[in-house]
């Protein structure tokens, strides 16, 4: 007997409360919760706003049977309960996926904010940018902070680096034929997936810790190389492929580094592999300000933006390197999609192009000069 009625089933009234607090569920939901919880609450993932009403948890979220721990090494990143016969941590009530997921902090965590807004533009503006694969990753953001946080504007902002990012790795493709695409502070970014038929073989460099979690969500995609060291240490330099061309990638990740780091990086990079180039986002003073104010916004306040470009033409020369194009976020949107957009979005979009808030730096790396 569970709550007076011996016709529900257990399964059911786990499914039906949230934080064990009772909520009105419809007969509908309860109805297929309680012939099949998993299923009905799979579905509610589709339908945010049901799930809310209905107060149903999704899978993950339910706390494992003790019953149904089978003694093991433990949590996947040392947390003290064991894993059950499901791949469920009975320590967080979490898969085992999450339970990594959950575990990073500082930059790494910042790896969900752009995820989401992959995830909301996916859904709202399929026209704009589609991804697929972010799509199906949707069940391992953490919480609703991020999503609370942000608005319209700032899911944009932040989509809109990939859909330039992936056009200039689609014209390097065409110009250039097999060519390396090296992926920098990859975190959970899914560029190879979208552009599998480019033909190009991707590098995807981010911390250990970074990759362990990717691995585990992520399967790894056809021509993907996937390197755990930190991006600033080179180490993984060797492993790239130093007789085709390369370009090198980096979107939403420089912020959060020095400006001395960054022109480091670039330098050593076109030391190595001269006539190589280097394409990533950045903002100004300005807007790194309001960057660093949102990514407060959604919980995250140990992992500061740095780094930012007022000058796009005296940065490249301090890299000793070409600057081939200062791109604006929203240059190319479709007039289609703009007409959809509240009106606060249109005037900050319009302000980020005007004043080059937001830009994409594309350089040719020439290295030392002989």
């Amino acid at each position: 007997m569970t709550n007076g009625r011996k016709d529900v089933h257990p399964s059911a009234s786990r499914v039906s409360r949230c934080h064990s607090t009772e909520r009105a569920v419809s007969p509908r939901w309860r109805a297929a919760a309680l012939n099949d919880p998993v299923s009905a609450t799979t579905r509610a993932y589709r339908r945010p706003s049901m799930l809310k009403r209905s107060g149903i948890t999704p899978p993950h979220a339910l706390r494992v049977p003790a019953e149904a721990v089978t003694p093991t090494s433990g949590c996947p990143v040392g947390h003290r309960a064991g894993i059950d016969t499901r791949g469920a941590c009975s320590y967080h009530g979490v898969d085992e996926e999450e339970c990594v997921m959950r575990d990073l902090q500082g930059v790494a965590d910042t790896l969900f904010i752009p995820l989401v807004a992959r995830i909301h533009v996916s859904r709202r503006f399929p026209e704009y940018f589609y991804d697929e694969k972010a799509l199906s990753l949707e069940n391992f953001v953490p919480g609703d902070g991020i999503r609370r946080s942000s608005s319209e504007y700032m899911y944009l902002a932040s989509v809109a680096r990939y859909r330039n990012l992936d056009r200039i790795v689609r014209e390097f493709a065409g110009r250039n034929g097999e060519c390396n695409v090296v992926n920098l502070g990859a975190g959970l970014e899914t560029a190879a997936f979208r552009l599998a038929d480019c033909g190009a073989r991707f590098y995807e460099i981010d911390l250990p810790e970074v990759i362990e979690a990717r691995e585990k969500v992520i399967p790894k995609g056809p021509g993907e190389v996937l390197i755990g060291c930190d991006v600033l240490s080179l180490d993984w330099l060797p492993r790239i492929d130093s007789s085709i061309p390369t370009l090198f990638m980096a979107s939403g990740v420089f912020q959060y580094f020095r400006e001395d780091d960054v022109i480091g990086l670039a330098r050593k990079l076109g030391d190595s592999l001269p006539g190589s180039e280097l394409v990533f986002d950045a903002t100004d003073e300005v807007g790194v300000r309001y960057a660093n104010r949102y990514v407060r916004k959604t919980g995250n306040t140990t992992a500061p933006m740095n780094f930012y470009i007022n000058d796009p033409e005296a940065f490249a020369r301090a890299c000793g390197a070409e600057l081939l194009e200062q791109r604006p976020f929203f240059k190319d949107m479709e007039p289609g999609v703009r007409r959809r957009l509240k009106i606060g979005s249109r005037i900050a979009m319009m302000v980020a192009d005007r004043k080059r808030r937001t830009i994409i730096v594309h350089l040719k790396l020439l290295g030392r000069k002989s």
